[in-house]
């Protein structure tokens, strides 16, 4: 019952990860669709339009893995490397 618990809760955290990111994504698109908006009207009236920096989406802000996960990855994916290339 406390493992079905803790998936659940881990479930939880990744569907409100996703719909963050989503929502940071899909912020930035619209920001960027508005600006490409704006240059073509400005262009149409001979106008310069200057394309501002719309960063919304950070896409580390929604890794989830912590160092030590990331480090131990590397390792791992390092010595299989090795092992493909020495063999």
């Amino acid at each position: 019952h406390n493992a079905i618990s803790v998936l659940s809760r881990k479930v939880d955290n990744l569907v409100r990860t996703l719909k963050d990111c989503r929502s940071a994504y899909f912020k930035e698109l619209c920001g960027l669709k508005e600006q490409m908006y704006q240059q073509a009207k400005a262009h149409s009236a001979g106008n310069e339009y200057i394309m501002r920096d719309t960063t919304v989406f950070d896409a580390s802000q929604f890794d989830t893995r912590d160092q030590a996960e990331l480090d131990r990855r590397v390792r791992e994916v390092t010595v299989e490397m090795q092992y493909k290339v020495l063999n």
